[in-house]
C-alpha cells in the first residue's frame, strides 16, 4: 500500500484515505461483521481433530490488495 518513503502508492490513495479515517475500534467492527457473515453464508472449511472445533471461515484480509493497472498489464 505505501513505497519506500512510506507515502501511500497512488492506486492505493483513496483506499488509505478511508482506513486513515477508521479507528482501530471501527476496522476492528468491520472484521467482526465479516466474519459473521461468511459464517452465516458457510464460508469455511472443516478443521478435524483440533480441541478448539472443527468449523473455520475461510481467512481473508480485510484491506485488499490492489493491482496498478502497469504491474497487471505484466502480469497478464
Amino acid at each position: 500500500m505505501v513505497g519506500a518513503d512510506g507515502r501511500p502508492r497512488a492506486h492505493y490513495g483513496p483506499l488509505f484515505e478511508q482506513l486513515s479515517n477508521l479507528t482501530a475500534a471501527g476496522f476492528e467492527e468491520r472484521r467482526r461483521v465479516a466474519n459473521a457473515s461468511f459464517l452465516a453464508q458457510g464460508i469455511g472449511f472443516t478443521v478435524y481433530g483440533d480441541e478448539e472445533g472443527v468449523e473455520r471461515i475461510f481467512p481473508f484480509d480485510l484491506v485488499p490488495r490492489i493491482v496498478a493497472a502497469d504491474e497487471w498489464r505484466r502480469i497478464e
